[in-house]
């Protein structure tokens, strides 16, 4: 049977349990319980752009199976990542051409106590040249850049001239345009220095976008950053990956459309993790 918006009963629930294993925050409480509306209608037809399937917001056998394996898919990510092991690379066709923003995402939300967010992390510290750093807390050194420098490493891109300093971000590659991905040298009106992936403009014409951090409030996690100069302030701008092919310029809504959980303030693409 094939469920649209209307449909009511114990199956949209089901749908509704999928779609938030994949971010969706769907309710199904109270008077929203098993009734297919608006809301489940937009996220399917997200989930049906996202895997190249006819955008109808109608869930048929096709689109019942490809949400089935991304489910099943997920889920099997996360159990690895609670179990402490490896989970699969983007390939270099995800997130837009930049797979590394995808590449530790499975952690999204965690904070730097955190000894899965440790496990993934730490070891970056000696590749970069600290081979006493044991810990994401206490160091001096943030591991805002580590963050960056192993998200590239784990899929494959050049690391050339990347190190423990947000400043490395400055020289690192190429400059290039605001492509979802690239990486921005920030420097705080305070003093210091900060290391970001750009994702997408909240409102380009205030320089507020949506960056994905390391060590920003303790934690790996998607916030708001103002590059309007009135606290923070870009550096050499933009920078990409040399010998890797450009970038895609994308919209807030092309983004969550395809990732949802890249919202501001989200977590795991295969569900909460705290």
């Amino acid at each position: 049977m094939n469920l649209k918006r209307g449909t009511k009963g114990a199956a949209v629930s089901q749908l509704k349990a999928k779609l938030n294993v994949l971010g969706a925050g769907l309710s199904d409480a109270a008077q929203n319980a098993g009734v297919f509306g608006p809301r489940v209608e937009q996220a399917v037809k997200q989930f049906q752009r996202s895997r190249g399937l006819l955008v109808d917001g109608i869930v048929g056998p096709k689109t019942s199976a490809e949400l089935d394996l991304a489910v099943a898919t997920a889920l099997e990510n996360a159990k690895k990542s609670s179990e402490g092991k490896p989970v699969p690379a983007p390939s270099k066709s995800e997130y837009f051409g930049a797979p590394w923003v995808g590449a530790n995402i499975d952690l999204l939300g965690r904070d730097e106590f955190d000894p899965l967010l440790n496990a993934r992390y730490v070891p970056e510290w000696k590749k970069v040249g600290l081979p006493g750093y044991k810990t994401l807390v206490g160091t001096k050194h943030a591991w805002c850049a580590i963050r960056v420098s192993a998200d590239k490493r784990k899929v494959g891109v050049d690391v050339k001239g990347l190190n423990a300093g947000a400043r490395s971000l400055s020289t690192y590659g190429r400059k290039c345009p605001f492509w979802f991905g690239a990486e921005l040298d920030i420097k705080h009106a305070g003093g210091g220095r900060h290391a970001a992936t750009f994702l997408y403009w909240i409102d380009e014409k205030k320089k507020l976008c949506a960056t994905l951090d390391g060590n920003r409030s303790n934690r790996f996690g998607v916030n708001v950053t103002d590059l309007s100069g009135r606290g923070d302030t870009l550096v050499t701008g933009p920078r990409w990956p040399n010998n890797f092919p450009d970038g895609e310029l994308v919209s807030k809504s092309e983004v969550l459309a395809r990732y949802p959980f890249l919202k501001v303030g989200g977590s795991s693409a295969g569900g909460s993790t705290r």
